[in-house]
C-alpha cells in the first residue's frame, strides 16, 4: 500500500531522465531512419542538401540536449509542472523530426520541394525550441544562466531570428546558407560550452 504521506524514496531525476530518454530515442530513430532510406537500392527520392543538412542539425541538438540535461540532476525540488515542461520539451524535437521525416516518406519524390513546402512549420518549431530552452535554462537556476553568459543569448539568437525570416523564402540557396551555418554553430557551441560536463 503506498502512503502519501511517507517521504519519497525514489531518485527522482532518475525518473525524468527516463521519459526524456524514450523521447529522445524516438526523435533519433526517426531521423536514423529517415537518413537509411536513401542508401536503400529501392529509392528514387532526390537527396537535397538542405534536407539532410537540417537532419545532421537536429542529431547535433538531440545528442546535445541529452548530454546538458544531466544538469537538471541539480535540480533539489521536482514538481508535476517541471516534469510535464521537460515532456513538452522533448516532443518539440520529435515534432520537429517528424516534420522532416513524415510517416509517408516514400509518396515524397523530390526532398527538396518537400522541405520547402513544410519550411513554415519546419523553422517555426526551430524557434519553438530555442525559445523552449530559454525557459529550461531559467529551471536550471541564475548560477547556470551566469555560467552561460551572454554567449547563451546570441546562440538563441543566431538561430531563432533568422529562422523568422527564411520561412518566407523559397530560394534554396539561402536554405543552404543558413542550414550550414547552423550546423557550425551547433558544433562550435557544444565545443565551447559543453564539451565537458565537469
Amino acid at each position: 500500500m503506498v502512503d502519501p504521506s511517507l517521504p519519497l524514496n525514489a531518485d527522482v531525476f532518475t525518473h525524468v531522465r527516463v521519459l526524456i530518454a524514450i523521447v529522445m530515442g524516438l526523435s533519433l530513430t526517426r531521423l536514423l531512419t529517415g537518413l537509411s532510406r536513401f542508401t536503400q537500392p529501392s529509392h528514387k527520392r532526390r537527396v537535397c542538401f538542405v534536407h539532410i543538412g537540417w537532419t545532421l542539425y537536429l542529431i547535433l541538438c538531440l545528442i546535445n540536449f541529452w548530454w546538458f540535461q544531466i544538469r537538471l540532476a541539480n535540480i533539489t525540488a521536482w514538481t508535476f509542472e517541471h516534469y510535464a515542461f521537460i515532456f513538452f520539451y522533448a516532443a518539440l524535437f520529435f515534432f520537429t523530426c517528424a516534420t522532416l521525416y513524415p510517416d509517408k516518406l516514400d509518396d515524397i519524390d523530390k526532398m527538396d520541394e518537400y522541405f520547402l513546402s513544410r519550411k513554415t512549420l519546419f523553422y517555426g518549431l526551430i524557434v519553438a525550441i530555442n525559445l523552449t530552452d530559454v525557459i529550461d535554462t531559467s529551471i536550471k537556476g541564475s548560477q547556470y544562466i551566469k555560467y552561460l553568459g551572454v554567449s547563451y543569448l546570441i546562440h538563441i539568437a543566431i538561430i531563432s531570428i533568422p529562422s523568422l525570416f527564411i520561412m518566407r523564402s523559397t530560394t534554396r540557396f539561402y536554405h543552404m546558407i543558413f542550414v550550414s551555418f547552423a550546423i557550425v554553430e551547433q558544433m562550435l557551441w557544444i565545443y565551447f560550452h559543453y564539451s565537458s560536463l565537469a
